[in-house]
């Protein structure tokens, strides 16, 4: 679970995040690496999975 905190660059607090936290901070990061957003990131399908499964652990999707 830490990982994935880390990943969307949440903090890693004692309680966990809300589910809307969750999904605001996906969104974010998401648009830093997508190429639809005009994101040149070498290794963006690599991260597009990392965030992916990170907001899968943290809310169950």
């Amino acid at each position: 679970m830490q990982w994935a905190l880390s990943c969307l660059g949440l903090p890693t607090a004692a309680s966990a995040p809300s589910p809307k936290d969750v999904q605001r901070s996906y969104r974010e990061r998401l648009r830093e690496v997508h190429p639809d957003h005009g994101a040149a990131v070498e290794g963006a399908a690599q991260r597009i999975a990392e965030l992916s499964e990170a907001r899968r652990i943290l809310i169950g999707r």
